[in-house]
């Protein structure tokens, strides 16, 4: 059995093995519903609806050590990630295999270490406000080819007086569970006002992905959001700049001097087309014969005063 605990700075706590083990972990699947019920005495009363309420938990954790040190440092981490998530008032998540319990660890009983036994017991209380455990799927699907949106249907060897035409769909998702579930798409770009049906329901946000862009929809929490990717650092510009190759350098102006070509090798360039006409043609020619550069006079000067 996997067991961890992953805070919302997705820090991970094992509590599966040394020095942190929870015990009785199956203890924590224990649920109970909350329900609202109506009616008089005479007639019994009416079941309105069900729900469920924060729930509260406890459970027992066995802290490994060797060392008065040890045991401090044990704990010191265990605090440092459970309480992160009571600064930042965001929860994290309890794992136990698949399923996981969005949750805060906000209480632990002090127990001091004794050198005498081999693990110290603390009693340790969560609270989870979705008292839920999730099992998370995923599902990748491509966008839809024009030979996919023009498949037809069926070819009958009779006629019908309708059609039966193909589906537009490349993927399926199915609910192996009773319940409704929540969902999170993400939506890569490159797009335009991209949307997704689920069931009769289209979710669509009028707004434009960039290549390495993606969109949030979170029916959990309600928000939908867009991604950028990271900026580059000043180094990781550099390292990208420098693998640059056979990079194709166009010009609507003559080059007047070999220094151009210079800098053009630096960034990679291998094939140059300029119009020519230069009185230092020869100059930059002989540049492009220095880094084995293919140039070619177009003969076409675009390039205005």
């Amino acid at each position: 059995m996997e067991i961890f605990y992953v805070n919302s700075q997705n820090q991970r706590l094992r509590l599966d093995e040394w020095p942190l083990v929870l015990q009785e972990p199956e203890k924590l699947f224990s649920h109970k519903w909350s329900y609202k019920s109506s009616g008089g005495e005479k007639n019994g009363s009416k079941i309105e609806k069900f729900y469920k309420n924060t729930a509260e938990k406890s459970a027992k954790v066995s802290v490994f050590a060797d060392s008065k040190e040890e045991y401090t440092e044990a704990m010191a981490r265990f605090l440092s990630i459970c309480e992160y998530d009571i600064e930042q008032n965001t929860a994290g998540k309890l794992y136990i295999n698949d399923y996981y319990l969005r949750c805060y660890l906000y209480a632990a009983d002090y127990s001091e270490y004794d050198e005498n036994f081999y693990a110290v017991e603390k009693s340790v209380n969560l609270i989870s406000p979705y008292p839920f455990w999730i099992n998370e799927k995923t599902y990748v699907f491509h966008k839809i080819t024009e030979s996919e949106q023009n498949r037809t249907g069926l070819d009958h060897p009779f006629d019908y007086p309708y059609d039966f035409a193909g589906t537009s769909h490349n993927g399926l998702v199915k609910n192996a569970g009773f319940l409704s579930s929540n969902f999170q798409f993400k939506i890569y770009g490159s797009c335009e006002n991209p949307a997704v049906s689920v069931g009769r329901h289209t979710y669509k946000v009028n707004t434009v992905l960039e290549a390495g862009e993606y969109l949030v929809i979170d029916s959990l929490t309600k928000k939908i959001f867009k991604v950028k990717p990271e900026v580059f650092t000043r180094e990781e510009k550099r390292a990208w700049l420098d693998q640059l190759e056979d990079v194709a350098l166009g010009s609507d102006a003559f080059f007047p001097f070999g220094d151009n070509i210079e800098r053009a090798h630096k960034s990679g360039v291998k094939y140059v087309a300029e119009p020519g006409g230069s009185i230092r043609d020869d100059n930059v020619i002989e540049t492009c014969n220095k880094y084995g550069m293919a140039m070619a006079f177009t003969g076409i000067r675009l390039f205005h005063h």
